[in-house]
């Protein structure tokens, strides 16, 4: 039997969790709690990405979606070019982190 999803739903869902995520790093950066601000910071990027995974088909149980929106990107963009590394809040692109 084929595994179903409603994306619709998935994708709110994954926006909801994302918001909480973001609204719990941000009291917990208030509380100058810096351990739970990155744990909590790390789960809301990665569940807005999975958001946008979700539109298109049911993402991975990872905790790094990065090559799945990199997947995306070539499958429904093929002119846009992606940097090997990533790219910060300032926009500048820096190298491949090590894995």
């Amino acid at each position: 039997m084929p595994l179903r999803m409603d994306p619709e739903a998935e994708v709110n869902y994954r926006v909801k969790l994302a918001e909480q995520y973001l609204a719990d790093a941000e009291g917990a950066y208030g509380r100058e709690d810096y351990r739970t601000t990155v744990a909590s910071s790390q789960l809301a990027v990665e569940n807005a990405a999975k958001a946008v995974i979700s539109a298109y088909r049911i993402p991975s149980w990872s905790h790094d979606p990065s090559h799945e929106l990199r997947d995306l990107i070539e499958q429904n963009a093929p002119s846009c070019k992606v940097p090997s590394g990533g790219v910060d809040f300032s926009g500048r692109v820096y190298g491949a982190r090590a894995r």
